[in-house]
């Protein structure tokens, strides 16, 4: 969940806060950066597809595979350090 990372509220509480602004885009604002010009909005448009598939895969693959075995993980850790 954004901002809910539990180490450091200040971080937290930023990531609330895009989290807010990015649901409060109106469609007026969704249409003016579809049609900007500028280059930096262009790339992101140009590759927003191909990175949302990246971290889904991501997702899948990495950080749900890690979430459910993070009892191994921390045990392996632990024997390892001690």
């Amino acid at each position: 969940m954004i901002g809910d990372s539990g180490a450091d509220p200040f971080l937290d509480e930023h990531l609330r806060s895009l989290q807010l602004d990015l649901h409060t885009i109106s469609a007026g604002e969704a249409q003016a950066i579809e049609s900007s010009t500028d280059p930096m909005i262009q790339l992101a448009r140009s590759i927003d597809k191909e990175a949302r598939a990246a971290r889904r895969r991501y997702e899948t693959k990495v950080i749900a595979v890690e979430r459910t075995n993070y009892a191994k993980i921390a045990k392996a850790l632990f024997e390892f350090i001690t």
